[in-house]
C-alpha cells in the first residue's frame, strides 16, 4: 500500500485480506518480447523498430481484479514496447489474500493491496524489496503514476521497486482504461506485425530450432561440407512445412 493512501475499501473496493473477493479476479497473462534474434530491414517487419524478435507469454499467478485487466495489459506492453522492461517468465506475481509483507518477509495486519487483485509485482528477483537495486526505471513508474498506479520505489521507508497498485477508485479505473485504449494503444498496435511478418518469425524460428537441435552435445562435428549440409537440411525442414500449412 503506498504511503498515505487510504485503503482500497475506503476508496470503493470492498473488502480485501481476510475476505479476499476472489471471485473477481480473473488470469493475467502478457506476451513478452523475449531476446533479438535477427535483424531485417525495418521495411521488411515493423515490430520492435526493425528487430525480429521471439514472443513468450508471461503470466502473473494470482491474477488481477477484472476491472484493471485491461489497463495492467495495456501498461505492461506499452513499458515492454518502450524499452523499459523485459518481462521474465516465473519472475511476476499478482493477487494474494495476505497482509503486507515487511522488507524481512514478516507479515503486518494490514490488508496489502494484492488481496483486492489490485497490486501486481514486476520481475520480482531484480526488483527485491529493500534491495539496493532495481530494474524499474523512473520513466516507467511515472508511466504507471499517470494512469493511477502508485510505485513501491517511491516508498518513504524500504523500497519495494517491484510492486505497483492501482490507488484509485473503480471509477478513476474506468477513465483510466478509457484514456489508455485511446491514448497508449495506438502505439502498440502501429508496432504489431502483419500475417506474413508473423509467418516469417514462425519460419526463422524454426530455422533455427532445427540448427540448434543438430548443435547439441553427443552430435557429431561438422566438417565445412557437413556444416552446408546441416544449414540447407534446416532450409528444407521449413520449406516442408510451409507447404504443409494451408
Amino acid at each position: 500500500m503506498c504511503d498515505g493512501m487510504t485503503t482500497a475499501e475506503d476508496r470503493g473496493w470492498g473488502p480485501g485480506w481476510p475476505h479476499c473477493q476472489t471471485s473477481n479476479w480473473v488470469d493475467l497473462e502478457v506476451l513478452s518480447l523475449r531476446g533479438k534474434v535477427i535483424r531485417f530491414p525495418a521495411h521488411r517487419i515493423r515490430s520492435d523498430r526493425g528487430t525480429l524478435v521471439f514472443e513468450e507469454a508471461v503470466g502473473f499467478p494470482g491474477g488481477v481484479h477484472e476491472d484493471i485487466a485491461d489497463l495492467v495489459s495495456i501498461l505492461l506492453r506499452v513499458s515492454e514496447h518502450r524499452g523499459y522492461i523485459n518481462l521474465q517468465p516465473g519472475w511476476c506475481w499478482g493477487a494474494a489474500c495476505r497482509p503486507i509483507k515487511r522488507p524481512d518477509g514478516t507479515l503486518t495486519d494490514t490488508p496489502s493491496n494484492h488481496s483486492w487483485g489490485l497490486a501486481l509485482d514486476i520481475n520480482a528477483p531484480e526488483n527485491g524489496f529493500g534491495a539496493a537495486t532495481h530494474t524499474i526505471p523512473v520513466d516507467m513508474a511515472r508511466l504507471w503514476n499517470d494512469y493511477g498506479f502508485g510505485w513501491g520505489g517511491d516508498y518513504s521507508g524500504a523500497k519495494d521497486w517491484m510492486h505497483m497498485e492501482q490507488v484509485g477508485s473503480p471509477g478513476d479505473v474506468v477513465r483510466y482504461t478509457r484514456r489508455a485504449r485511446r491514448e497508449l494503444l495506438p502505439e502498440i498496435e502501429e508496432a504489431e506485425m502483419s500475417p506474413e511478418q508473423e509467418a516469417m518469425l514462425k519460419r526463422a524460428a524454426a530455422f533455427i530450432d532445427t540448427l540448434t537441435e543438430e548443435l547439441k552435445p553427443g552430435k557429431d562435428e561438422a566438417t565445412v561440407s557437413g556444416a552446408a549440409q546441416r544449414v540447407a537440411a534446416a532450409v528444407k525442414t521449413v520449406e516442408r512445412e510451409k507447404a504443409a500449412t494451408p
